[in-house]
């Protein structure tokens, strides 16, 4: 075979040139189309951009890669990072920012596996095709050292006056453009993922082990008015918008099977965060969305842990990913796909196993007995988790067709994939019908409820963007207006949550009407937050 000789300095000039001009090309159109539409249009400017990060890509390569021998290894892997990036980008207007690399470290194989297609494959062998070629038949010459470090240093010496000249020259214009487009940083291949894979790790496995808060050591329960123990049932959606839940206004009935039981439902409701890593800890801490230290969280007292002191029975029945460690100090019950399960396939199992696992639950714990007492179970659904929204529902729940019966959701019509999210919605508005049709069942020995919100929202290809997880400061609403419903055996529950079914809510108000759904003492409890409280 024949074999490219260049030193390594060439090389890595190649891969740099590779990673600017390929592997950024969202972030470069991005820029041309910006810098087009200002009222004066400064090409010189524009022209210094893939100058500058051809620069700097050059001084991180050469940087990572001090010798001769770790250079083609370290190639390889900047290489194939930058080329998965570049297709997530390409194909579903993904940002590889802190957030998204918290959600690759946490995402189990079933979720990863959804993202394989020969599509999606295929894209990341363009991607990465050449570079990858380029590597396997250069042989870097062998330099005494000396003389390449002496030649590393005088390039780098050259990118670091390009780069001050640049600076010097269009300071200001990178200042403003950078300023009224801040989500354009983020689309920076590999900058952002590696800045924010460091940050991850650091903050993840190296910071120092923080010690278990206990946040209030004595809550207590009240007494029921009438006598009865409380049984709530909390559920919590994945990927559902509210942008298509008839309740909000949507044409299509999507909720067809709950309206029957008149639910309340609150209409303006944001979420913690666009993805399950942060939203579903964040809604079950006693923190704020503005202040949310996900770390925090894991190392103080939910409102699970809370109910638990208190002497509420708190179970977490999951049939998705897992609970983020919200679940830790409680029973957990981990729905299994492997089971011989008419629900299941192996991979999944549709939500409507939770309701045959809340039956279960509830007879096996004495609910029909004499034995009673106050119980949470909360109900991790899969919900809309896409790309694969087809697998969510069975064939028999289909009601809006033409669906998209594939992970490639790019190659179908945006009708084709608008029915099969649809699809999802309605499936899960039908396995919230069958929860409270459960509650019904229990409701003379319990004062029985419901409360379902989702843990984020999701995109469609608005704009070009699809599935979750963007930067929450430059996510659109699709991704952070989320459903929530209410549904309870007591009337004047209902009629309060009524009344704040029109106002600005948000995850922050779940953990506090926890509390006073199950009517807990604690010295955590902040009325202004309790839905139910009027």
């Amino acid at each position: 075979m024949t074999r490219l000789k260049l030193c390594s300095n060439q090389l890595i000039f190649f891969i740099a040139v590779y990673i600017t001009f390929v592997a950024n090309s969202v972030f470069l159109l991005d820029c041309v189309e910006i810098v087009s539409k200002q009222s004066v249009a400064n090409f010189p400017f524009l022209i210094s951009i893939p100058l500058l990060l051809l620069s700097l890509t050059f001084l991180l390569l050469r940087l990572i890669t001090p010798l001769r021998i770790v250079v083609k290894p370290v190639l390889i892997l900047i290489t194939v990072i930058s080329a998965l990036i570049a297709a997530g980008q390409s194909r579903y207007g993904i940002v590889f920012d802190y957030g998204m690399v918290e959600n690759i470290f946490e995402t189990d194989v079933d979720e990863a596996s959804t993202y394989l297609s020969f599509g999606n494959l295929g894209l990341f062998l363009g991607f990465v095709a050449v570079p990858l070629g380029l590597i396997s038949v250069t042989k870097i010459k062998a330099d005494r050292v000396p003389m390449e470090l002496k030649r590393s240093f005088i390039l780098s010496i050259m990118a670091l006056a390009l780069i001050g000249l640049i600076a010097s020259l269009f300071y200001a214009d990178y200042a403003a453009t950078g300023r009224n487009n801040r989500f354009v940083k983020k689309e920076l291949v590999p900058f952002q993922f590696v800045s924010s894979a460091i940050k991850f790790v650091n903050h993840r496995y190296l910071a120092e082990p923080v010690e278990f808060e206990i946040l209030d050591s004595q809550p207590t329960l009240m007494a029921a008015a009438n006598k009865k123990p409380r049984l709530n049932i909390m559920v919590v959606g994945e990927t559902a918008r509210a942008q298509n839940f008839q309740y909000q206004g949507y044409e299509r009935p999507t909720n067809q099977f709950t309206k029957d039981y008149s639910p309340v439902y609150f209409n303006n409701v944001i979420s913690c965060g666009t993805a399950t890593a942060v939203s579903v800890p964040c809604m079950f801490s006693f923190q704020v969305r503005d202040n949310f230290d996900r770390n925090k969280s894991q190392n103080q007292q939910n409102v699970l842990d809370i109910a638990e002191k208190a002497g509420v029975g708190v179970t977490w029945v999951d049939n998705n990913s897992g609970c983020k460690e919200v679940c830790n100090r409680v029973e957990t019950i981990k729905v299994s796909t492997d089971e011989i399960h008419p629900m299941c396939d192996g991979d999944y199992c549709y939500d409507a196993v939770l309701v045959e696992q809340l039956h279960t639950l509830l007879n096996n714990s004495g609910a029909q007995g004499d034995s009673l007492h106050d119980r949470m179970v909360v109900l991790h659904m899969i919900g809309s988790h896409g790309p694969t929204y087809y697998r969510r529902y069975p064939a028999t729940s289909k009601y809006f067709t033409p669906d998209c019966p594939t992970n490639e959701i790019q190659s179908c019509s945006q009708d084709e994939l608008v029915n099969t999210y649809d699809n999802t919605i309605l499936y899960s508005d039908y396995v919230n019908a069958s929860i409270i049709r459960v509650l019904q069942e229990y409701q003379n020995n319990f004062d029985v409820s419901m409360l379902y919100i989702s843990d984020h929202g999701e995109s469609l290809g608005e704009n070009g963007a699809y599935l979750h997880g963007f930067p929450y400061m430059f996510a659109p609403d699709t991704q952070t207006h989320v459903p929530m419903l209410f549904w309870s055996s007591d009337n004047k529950q209902m009629e309060c949550a009524s009344r704040k079914s029109q106002e600005s809510l948000s995850h922050d108000f779940i953990s506090h009407t926890l509390l006073g759904l199950m009517g807990i003492n604690s010295t955590l409890y902040n009325a202004d937050l309790d839905l139910l409280q009027c």
